[in-house]
């Protein structure tokens, strides 16, 4: 990226940096004082969880090895209702298809696209249920009479279902959406970390730590399945020493 091209750009992103955040660009960054990182990097970087109010990436991050690892590593790194400013070369990329794989793989249903310079356009969300829900609406009347839907549009809505549903404490009903998804495809490790997140809700700490042992098994790096599975083995631990914990108090005995 070219200083003038930086200097264009910080002018159009500056007023989504408000927080703590992050950059992936490749080259110069536009915007001086937000941590930068290599949108082409082999690896994603391991941010902590939620601890985000901001990603801003640059076109680059389309053309990376796996652009759907990078948008899952944005997905754990925001804050619920933080932002997500990604851009898109309309040249290379095709916006319909940036804007669903945003919506899907990050948890982000962005707002009208933006065309700043160029064939450069900008997508933009925040990370919220209620306006996911709402935009979701749209989307699914869009997908639901395509006749050329693909096999996996089942598991994805199951997966953002089990999602919404994971949010709202329905620990049951969000696992068996999770198991759902899992039927359309096995090898989803992210329906199997929100199985085992559902399942802890409801109390089968077993069962969610053989799944979790069975994510780091495959990605031995996934920072959100080892979180989890720390989470499980204390509450695990707080259960033998008190069983009472998770027996709700209107019917403890006596």
């Amino acid at each position: 990226m070219s200083r003038a091209t930086a200097i264009d750009l910080s002018q159009s992103l500056a007023h989504f940096a408000d927080g703590e955040g992050a950059q992936f660009f490749d080259g110069e960054p536009p915007i001086a004082g937000v941590p930068r990182y290599a949108a082409t990097a082999e690896r994603a970087p391991d941010i902590q969880e939620a601890s985000l109010d901001f990603v801003i990436a640059g076109p680059e991050w389309w053309a990376s090895d796996n652009p759907v690892t990078l948008l899952r590593t944005w997905r754990h790194a925001l804050k619920y209702g933080g932002r997500l400013v990604v851009l898109v070369d309309t040249q290379d990329t095709n916006l319909a298809v940036a804007q669903r794989l945003v919506a899907l793989e990050c948890g982000v249903a962005c707002e009208a696209p933006q065309a700043l310079q160029g064939s450069v356009s900008l997508l933009s969300g925040r990370r919220s249920v209620e306006d996911g829900l709402r935009r979701g609406f749209s989307l699914i009347a869009n997908e639901i009479g395509r006749a050329d839907r693909p096999a996996s549009w089942r598991g994805e809505f199951y997966f953002d279902l089990g999602t919404v549903l994971l949010q709202a404490g329905e620990g049951r009903r969000s696992a068996e959406c999770f198991r759902i998804t899992l039927e359309s495809d096995e090898n989803n490790l992210e329906a199997r970390i929100g199985l085992a997140m559902a399942l802890s809700l409801s109390s089968d700490l077993e069962e969610s730590q053989s799944l979790l042992r069975d994510v780091l098994a495959t990605d031995p790096d996934n920072s959100l399945a080892a979180v989890w599975l720390q989470r499980c083995r204390e509450r695990a631990a707080e259960t033998q020493s008190n069983p009472a914990i998770l027996t709700p108090a209107a019917r403890r005995t006596r």
